[in-house]
């Protein structure tokens, strides 16, 4: 792994009775200091394909959790997400560009690029300005099959 490289896992909790859209991610800290908590996502409804998650950010400046966005879901696989005010289709984040394996959406003044690895299990992202500079320490490894956690 990259020097730039941020592990973030993705934990569901155990309890069956919460949607799965419902989970928290965690950044795994350098030199085995443990996780920081990064992220939440609260999806109320359990059980129905309609509904809104939403997702709120910690401020390291602050340690509170703030709103980050929300995602309206219209059936379990098409939703809109909003970045703050910057709304982007659940198809437009899928979607194969040019043809490669790499997938690619704008939110904000940035451009996230994304593709999974060979191993299947691991997410790479790259970040972009909008004038397509690379910004620096941008490239992100996510783990995306973490095991169901204790949230």
């Amino acid at each position: 792994m990259a020097d730039s490289d941020v592990v973030l896992r993705f934990v569901s909790t155990k309890d069956s009775n919460v949607d799965t859209r419902t989970f928290c991610v965690f950044q795994a800290l350098e030199n085995g200091y443990g996780d920081l908590e990064l992220y939440r996502f609260s999806h109320p409804l359990t059980g129905h394909t309609m509904g809104t998650t939403t997702f709120t950010r910690k401020n390291l400046d602050t340690i509170k959790f703030e709103t980050a966005g929300h995602i309206e879901w219209f059936s379990s696989f098409n939703a809109m997400v909003w970045f703050g005010v910057d709304e982007v289709s659940v198809k437009d984040l899928r979607r194969i560009k040019n043809g490669g394996q790499s997938r690619r959406f704008k939110a904000s003044s940035m451009e996230y690029k994304w593709r999974l690895q060979e191993n299947g299990n691991d997410m790479y992202v790259s970040i972009f300005f909008a004038q397509g500079r690379m910004t620096p320490n941008t490239s992100t490894t996510f783990s995306v099959s973490t095991p169901r956690g204790d949230t």
